[in-house]
């Protein structure tokens, strides 16, 4: 975003376009200030009446002085109640600049009544009219040029036709009022100057974050296209007769593409949460079919370590987004993994007032004192300097901190150089009751379904667009014992359905047509004249995608998939939907 300069002079953007998103951008602070203005403008011209108009006026003008003192508060009033009206915006700093003009006529009006050795009294006041309408006004620095400008020329000729005005006098005024225009002005000028080149700073700063965002979804979908096919393959050529040298190389392969998948949900994760394009779906859930879900995930890392592993049953419910709550656990848990050489990691729950402590322990290197804020910030790695890629990308607590603020739930950290951290995540509880609860299959389950759908040879329809990730999900239906029906869009699905119905579809959200996933599963099955379980798989990661699923009441998974949580996902639709199998 290349700069935009400003006129010398009016301090106006060279550009309309960018002048007029200023104006917007600035528009609130105008109305505040406006209020104050003309709130303080109002109070100061009465409480120099009530104070001062006896000592200065004969009785015989103190009533023609009122009705001019009144007559110029009729601005500020005006204003005032004209910044509750839709009519202000169009008004832009005009009203504000008349406000100084209505006080400064008003003055130059009274000093007309005023006997020649008691002129001088008035000075001061015109001085501060001008020091008004640059500053505390927060007039535009043009706006505020041309009301001194006036005023500084209706007062010479207001003194002139007295004619009673000594010359020196009226030098000595004119120079008092000349300076306080030129440093009221000199202050107003660099004042707005400040304040329009940090509002391109702030918009030079969100093209930089739009851009980058833009760029990361879109190296994101096209990497999470390749790698989640990767996967797949990789899955099924381990199910496939190897020698142990090719199950090694097969096996570090498999490693590196999941380390690949992680950094890059990681990266994502944090870009959203800095784009603020997270959106909270808050819903009363149960912590321990989460806590069974992270323990199952981590505990072959942790026992691979050696380390020992635990979680307490808990009963608590709480109100949260049950997504992003996942999200910062398993940073935590696999934060307490990573930096806890040997001892135990502790994940528990208790009950605090009205709140749950969702805790994670470990006995690992611990944190300094002074480092406990720094770990918090994007890619910071205290104990990585050789950025190590199995330390992560130092992103994970970034992350947590982020979603904890977003979702406005506070986060504590205790730890002990030497003996081990603890990190709470307060979560407000929940008395709901009938919370449904979201199990998913034992792998127990998982195989005897296998062989089940291996004997019935159930039919899946996928539609998919990416030619490898097509293949490569077909081949793992098969290897799992579906028969599949692979197509690229909706026409090809139509002509499939009508002589093969499946009893699942799969379906990549974004197609490349006018219709998206959801769209085409509904669709397909108006089209068999039933629903059937569907599953949206997609390489985006905008939010919008999730909120259309949600509406057609379809589960969405975000590319690359690992395998085991494809099949567990596809086993958990059929089984809740026993009729259809």
């Amino acid at each position: 975003m290349s700069p935009v300069p400003l006129h010398p002079l009016t301090l106006r953007f060279t550009d309309p376009v960018v002048e007029q998103t200023y104006l917007a951008y600035d528009f609130p602070r105008l109305v505040d200030q406006s209020r104050v203005s003309s709130v303080v403008a109002i109070v100061c011209y009465l409480a120099l009446g009530l104070l001062f108009d006896h000592l200065l006026f004969s009785p015989e003008d103190q009533a023609q002085i009122w009705q001019i003192r009144l007559t110029a508060l009729l601005v500020p009033f005006g204003v005032l109640l004209l910044t509750f009206h839709p009519l202000f915006r169009k008004c832009n700093h005009l009203p504000i600049a008349m406000i100084g003009l209505a006080g400064g006529i008003g003055m130059i009006l009274m000093s007309l009544y005023l006997p020649t050795d008691k002129l001088e009294y008035y000075y001061p006041g015109l001085m501060a009219i001008v020091f008004f309408t640059y500053n505390l006004a927060g007039t535009r620095f043009i706006y505020a040029l041309g009301v001194d400008l006036t005023l500084f020329t209706l007062y010479n000729l207001a003194m002139l036709g007295r004619g009673d005005v000594p010359t020196v006098t009226l030098a000595i005024s004119d120079l008092y009022i000349g300076m306080a225009n030129l440093i009221g002005g000199t202050a107003g000028y660099l004042t707005e100057r400040q304040q329009r080149r940090l509002f391109l700073g702030e918009q030079e700063t969100h093209h930089a974050y739009a851009t980058r965002t833009r760029f990361l979804a879109a190296v994101s979908h096209d990497l999470r296209q390749p790698i989640h096919a990767q996967g797949l393959f990789l899955n099924l050529l381990q199910q496939t007769p190897l020698n142990p040298r090719q199950q090694e190389i097969v096996s570090h392969i498999s490693a590196a593409s999941t380390a690949t998948g992680d950094m890059l949900h990681t990266l994502m994760d944090f870009s959203r949460i800095e784009a603020g394009a997270v959106q909270p779906c808050p819903r009363a859930f149960l912590l321990q079919p989460l806590l069974n879900k992270i323990e199952r995930e981590f505990m072959p890392q942790a026992d691979a370590k050696g380390l020992n592993y635990r979680s307490r049953e808990t009963r608590l419910a709480v109100y949260s987004d049950p997504s992003l709550v996942e999200v910062m656990l398993r940073n935590l848990v696999s934060n307490a993994i990573r930096y806890t050489p040997q001892g135990s990691v502790l994940v528990a729950c208790r009950k605090q007032g009205d709140q749950a402590v969702l805790a994670v322990y470990d006995t690992g290197i611990g944190i300094e004192p002074a480092a406990q804020n720094l770990v918090f910030e994007e890619f910071q790695q205290l104990n990585n300097p050789e950025r190590e890629r199995t330390k992560g990308l130092g992103l994970g607590l970034a992350i947590v901190k982020g979603l904890a603020n977003t979702l406005q739930h506070r986060l504590k950290l205790v730890s002990i150089p030497g003996r081990g951290s603890r990190f709470e995540l307060l979560l407000p509880l929940t008395h709901t009751k009938n919370i449904p609860i979201d199990e998913s299959p034992t792998l127990a389950m998982l195989g005897r379904s296998r062989i089940r759908y291996k004997e019935k040879g159930l039919r899946v329809l996928l539609v998919e667009n990416d030619e490898a990730a097509r293949e490569a999900t077909s081949l793992q239906l098969q290897d799992w014992g579906f028969e599949c029906d692979a197509v690229d869009g909706l026409e090809a699905a139509l002509v499939v359905v009508e002589t093969r119905p499946p009893v699942f579809i799969i379906s990549d959200f974004c197609l490349g047509g006018s219709l998206n996933g959801a769209e085409v599963v509904t669709k397909l099955c108006a089209v068999i004249g039933k629903p059937l379980p569907a599953l949206l798989i997609t390489a985006e990661t905008a939010p919008l995608h999730l909120q259309e699923a949600e509406h057609h009441g379809l589960t969405l998974l975000h590319k690359p998939v690992v395998p085991s949580e494809l099949y567990r996902k596809i086993v958990t639709l059929l089984e809740t939907t026993p009729t259809q199998c």
